[in-house]
Formats: structure tokens, C-alpha cells, sequence
């Protein structure tokens, strides 16, 4: 995909999760997709003997856990005992099996397109038994039926692996993951990001043409290097749980007035033009700032994951900047790049022109009477915005360009929408798990009002008054509280807040924090609970929690809580919808269960205040 790539100067705990061997309910599936290889007569067990043989090689020095140092580094005070797992190709057996989850990719011939791990002499052997699995139930069943998922488990740990097959004939897609926390339509649901993403690369028309004529394609000849490592990069988002949007299911949004986002929208109409298709404005960390589309088309979340993944989580615009050998977005030239989504249009390629702008500059600073932040200690990336626009034209790279350097000049020189923007990057206008919650949480009450026939519900919340004026002893609940996340399902978007105590944007602190979210998701939209409706009422506000068979079986509150062994400490997880948002909270194990509903609707409060700056309704429509 990057071999096009035109460039110019510009001119200015271990989580126990929910058994689902069981594919029902909200897995559909049928039996036959899913197999044991205890099964008397199971032809998978016997190809996969030798691999779940080797897979009982877990002796493996370099997995071995530091979570000790973990926790001093990050301050995050509750570790998972895990490493980090990241790509190799490594010709060390051993450890090629010690790794928690394998992502693998080749063609209908057992071909080898991509793996996570290993070498390419290990993928080679193995990619010929994937093929010979996936070959084996297509045309038993005269091609009516496919292998989805083979589930069994390691004879030494007793661990549950998974083997997740997707077959998107002429490509064949396969994770395995060592893990009960992870789930079929999750897994499958990463392999088919994996398998967007090299759509977006080469466009679904030019794989289906290549395959057509030559059966035994190497497809790696088209994969250049940005390419493989984009996919280490989705691939050791999976394996980690380290992207916010995949794990959260939305995109975030940089945190900005209403009047103020309206004001740049006004001005992005000015820059329409019949060749744009869409345009997008992104700060840092991929939190939109806004969006420019037509009336009739939107783009889907995936597409926009995918385009982000490309841009922010490689090195392919980015250059070093200092003596330290620090990789940095470049400003200083603009790109013009083809890249297919799947979602929008699998058969051809939009033309994407990408600009970065630093707003960080002493003569913006002095324009706009700001005060010089070098006592900040800013990561130079931190203040940079990125410029996309795309067109399905390959001959407007100059009107493209003219246009991006119009909305660069009027982020930068409107007074108000520079100040915003910084603000929202630097000041008060960050989203501050610290700040919300305030130190005025005892005079936050609530009226409790629910079904009799939901009474154990109720009693587990410690909420058998239909009016608590205090929250547990009288103490001040919020300093146990450590994170929160909130999607909001009606604009498909999420807020991830910074701490004051630790750093999101370390890998420890973003893996620890989004292994528990990823549960208690996955908890709050399977697991099915007897609650139905409870009314939450403070003065004349009133907020509705439906779930239950009343909201087609999903759950409403869900409460978790773990002991965190190595630092001797309980952590709880709560997750609850509220209307169109799904909330969860992170607490210490001090705080108790009805103290931790109570912050949820605190939350859910603030949301609802603050859903036109936190989150991206429209945008600019042309």
C-alpha cells in the first residue's frame, strides 16, 4: 500500500471469565462449529496433537512476570501477572509456544501470508496443518459448513486454548489464545480487522484477481514493510488489550466547547469542495476533533480504527527529531496516500492527504496570549494535530493540499478555536478522572426506588432504603475510586480519562486498566442477570436503568472484585448501562458496592452535562 506513498514539503489478575464453550444465546452458532478434542471421533485432535503437545512447553524464562517493578513504575496499583507480549520471528520453539495468543494469515493453498510469532521456517510446518483443518470441513460437508472454533486444553496447566479459524476464501485467518477471558465472537471479530486491514492495503477486487489467475500466490511480495508492521501493531493491540477503541468498542473524541467545535464547523464549510469525500481533524492519542462528510455517507468505526492504526501506531510519518533518536510525527511535509476502507468501499481506494501541525509555538503562544508551558515537560507529539482529507480522485493532491493548509490556518490563528484546542490538550479542558469526581462526593445523593421482585439485586447494592441520605460510613467514597471508562452507544464513542496518579498513555498502566474493562464489558452485554428496571431519582432528575428480559436479556449492573496478590490488595470492577451509556468504574477494595453505584450515576451526571463537548454528534455535513 505504501509503495505509493508520495510525499512533498509543506509550505509554511487474572480475569476468570464467563464460560462459553456454550455457543448460544448471544453466539450464534451451531454445534458443529464447535469442537472438542476430547471428542471420540475428532479428526482436528489428531492434527492438532502435536501442537497442543507443544504447547504444554511453558518453561520459558523470558515470560516470567515482573510485576513487583510494574507497580513502582507506574504507580497503577494493581498488576497483571503477564508481560507484555509483542511480535517476533523467533526460531525458539520453545518460546514460540510459550506466548499467549498467535495470530496467523495465509491463503486457501497454505500459503503464508503473516504470524505474530515465530519464524518463517515454524510458520511454514504449521500453516500446512491450518489449511489442512480448514480443507477438511469445507468439503466434508460439501462446502456447507466451516471449522469456527476448536476449543481444548493444555494437559499440563489445565488452561483453555482456543483455536478461532476465519475462512475468507482466498485468505484464511486463525488466532490462538492460551486464556479463558477471551471470547469466540471477540476473537473472530480480530481476525476480521486483521483481514480489513489488508483489504485496505490491496482492495478486495486486486486479492480476488491475484488468486483467480495464480492459485499459489505469495501475497507477502505485496506487503511492504509499513504494511507488516501495522499488522504487528493490531496485532499486539489484541494480545495486550492496549487500543482503547477496539477494547471500549469506540472512537475517542478530544474534549471541546459546543460553540466552539459549531464555530469550527462554519468554517470547514467554506472548504467543500466536490472532489473531498471526507475530512477529519485528529489530536493526539487518534481523539477525533472533528469531521467533515456528506449528507448521505458516514464512515464506519472500523474504517477509521484501520486508517488510525496506519497513521498513529507506525513509524511511516515519522522521522527522529533529536540526538536521542526519538521518532516524531513530521510537519514539515505533506503526504498523499491510497488506502482502501473495507466498510465504505472494498473495491476501491480512496486518496488520503495527511498534514501534521505542532501547535505548540512561542509566536502562536504570544498571538493568542497564552503562557509558555516549558515547565510542562510536553512530549513534543502530545500538541500535534493531524489533517486528513480524502478524496476518490488520484489528480487532487494540489487542490487537497490547498485545502488542508486553509483549515490549518484557521485552527491556528482563530483565538478562540486554538484556545480550545490547547486547552483540551494541556489545561483545564483535559478529562481528569481527579477532577470529576471532586471532593464534594457526600453531598452527591440519591433516591432508590426498584422492582420488589428484583430484591436481590437491591440487597447486594446495599440499597434496601428507598432513600439513603449517606454514602456507606460518612467517608469520603471518591478517593477510592482509581478509573472509569464510558461508551456512549449512540455515537459509537468512548472517553478513556487521564489520572493525576499514574500515566494512561504507559503500556503497564493502559493493559492493567483495559484487561478489567474488556471483563466487565464482556460481563455486562453476555452474562445475564434477573435485574429489570430500577429508577434512580435525585430532585427532579430521574435516570432509567433497563435490562433484564425488559431490554432483551442484557445485563444491568454487574460488580467484580479480584485480590490482587502481589501487591496484597482488592480491586473491584463495576460496569452498569445507563440509557445509551455503558459506565465502568475501578475502585480500591475500600469502597463498597452501593458507594460505587452512587459514583456511577455522578458519571453518568457529568456525561449527560457534558455530552455535546465530549462527545462528536454530527459534525460538519456538506
Amino acid at each position: 500500500m505504501f509503495k505509493e506513498l508520495r510525499t512533498v514539503p509543506m509550505n509554511s489478575i487474572s480475569l476468570e471469565n464467563v464460560s462459553l464453550n456454550r455457543m448460544n444465546g448471544a453466539e450464534n452458532s451451531t454445534n458443529d462449529d464447535v469442537l472438542s478434542v476430547n471428542q471420540a471421533d475428532d479428526t482436528a485432535s489428531t492434527i492438532l496433537s502435536p501442537i497442543i503437545t507443544a504447547a504444554n512447553i511453558t518453561d520459558d524464562v523470558e515470560n516470567e512476570p515482573t510485576a513487583n517493578s510494574d507497580f513502582k513504575e507506574t504507580g497503577f496499583p494493581f498488576v497483571l501477572n503477564e508481560c507484555l507480549e509483542y511480535s517476533d520471528d523467533s526460531d525458539n520453539i520453545s518460546k514460540f509456544f510459550g506466548n499467549r495468543q498467535h495470530f496467523f494469515m495465509l491463503s486457501s493453498a497454505g500459503k503464508p501470508i503473516y504470524c505474530m510469532h515465530g519464524s518463517y521456517d515454524i510458520f511454514v510446518v504449521y500453516s500446512g496443518v491450518i489449511q489442512t483443518i480448514v480443507s477438511f470441513y469445507k468439503y466434508s460437508s460439501n462446502g456447507s459448513k466451516s471449522v469456527k472454533i476448536i476449543e481444548c486444553k493444555d494437559k499440563k496447566t489445565g488452561q483453555p486454548i482456543k483455536f478461532v479459524f476465519l475462512d475468507k476464501s482466498p485468505i484464511i485467518l486463525m488466532t490462538i489464545v492460551r486464556s479463558n477471558q477471551s471470547t469466540y465472537i471477540e476473537l473472530e471479530q480480530q481476525l476480521d480487522f486483521i483481514y480489513s486491514f489488508i483489504l485496505s492495503a490491496l482492495s478486495k477486487p486486486y486479492i480476488d484477481k491475484l488468486f483467480g489467475k495464480y492459485a499459489n500466490f505469495d501475497l507477502r511480495n505485496l506487503l511492504g514493510k509499513t504494511d507488516v508492521l501495522t499488522l504487528d501493531s493490531i496485532c499486539e493491540g489484541f494480545a495486550n488489550n492496549l487500543n482503547v477503541s477496539q477494547v471500549l468498542g469506540g472512537l475517542q473524541c478530544l474534549r471541546m466547547h459546543l460553540s466552539i467545535r459549531s464555530r469550527l464547523e462554519r468554517k470547514l464549510m467554506n472548504f467543500r469542495s466536490e472532489n473531498l469525500l471526507y475530512g477529519l481533524i485528529v489530536g493526539p492519542n487518534e481523539k477525533l476533533i472533528s469531521i467533515m462528510r456528506p449528507k448521505r455517507h458516514t464512515l464506519h468505526t472500523s474504517d477509521l480504527m484501520i486508517l488510525f492504526e496506519m497513521i498513529f501506531n507506525t513509524n511511516t510519518f515519522k522521522t527522529k527529531s533529536d540526538d536521542k533518536g526519538q521518532l516524531k510525527f513530521i510537519t514539515s511535509e505533506t503526504f498523499w496516500v491510497p488506502i482502501c476502507l473495507p466498510k465504505f468501499n472494498s473495491s476501491g481506494h480512496l486518496y488520503n492527504l495527511i498534514q501534521f501541525h505542532q501547535l505548540k509555538d512561542e509566536r502562536l503562544f504570544k498571538l493568542h496570549d497564552i503562557k509558555d508551558t516549558d515547565d510542562l515537560h510536553l512530549d513534543e507529539d502530545s500538541t500535534k494535530i493531524g489533517i486528513i482529507l480524502m478524496s476518490p480522485y488520484k489528480d487532487t493532491f494540489n487542490e487537497m493540499r490547498k485545502i488542508s493548509n486553509e483549515i490549518a490556518k484557521t485552527i491556528l490563528f482563530d483565538h478562540k478555536i486554538y484556545r480550545n484546542i490547547w486547552s483540551s490538550l494541556v489545561g483545564n479542558g483535559r478529562i481528569v478522572v481527579d477532577k470529576i469526581i471532586g471532593d464534594k462526593g457526600n453531598e452527591f445523593k440519591e433516591n432508590v426506588q426498584g422492582s420488589t421482585a428484583f430484591s436481590s439485586l437491591i440487597n447486594k447494592l446495599s440499597l434496601n432504603s428507598p432513600k439513603q441520605k449517606n454514602l456507606s460510613d460518612g467517608t469520603e467514597p471518591w478517593s477510592g475510586i482509581l478509573h472509569f471508562a464510558v461508551r456512549s452507544k449512540r455515537s459509537v464513542q468512548c472517553i478513556f480519562p487521564e489520572s493525576v496518579y499514574f500515566d494512561i498513555n504507559d503500556e503497564k498502566v493502559r493493559r492493567n486498566l483495559l484487561n478489567v474493562y474488556k471483563y466487565l464489558r464482556h460481563r455486562l452485554h453476555v452474562v445475564w442477570t434477573d435485574t429489570a428496571c430500577l429508577d434512580f431519582s435525585e430532585g427532579s432528575e430521574k435516570i432509567v436503568l433497563d435490562g433484564g428480559e425488559a431490554a432483551g436479556g442484557s445485563n444491568t449492573v454487574i460488580y467484580e472484585d479480584w485480590y490482587d496478590e502481589i501487591n496484597e490488595e482488592k480491586i473491584l470492577g463495576f460496569g452498569c448501562k445507563f440509557g445509551t451509556y455503558e459506565v465502568f468504574i475501578i475502585g480500591k477494595g475500600t469502597v463498597t458496592e452501593s458507594d460505587m453505584l452512587a459514583y456511577g450515576l455522578k458519571v453518568v451526571k457529568w456525561v449527560r452535562k457534558q455530552d455535546s463537548r465530549i462527545f462528536i454528534s454530527t459534525g460538519c455535513i456538506f
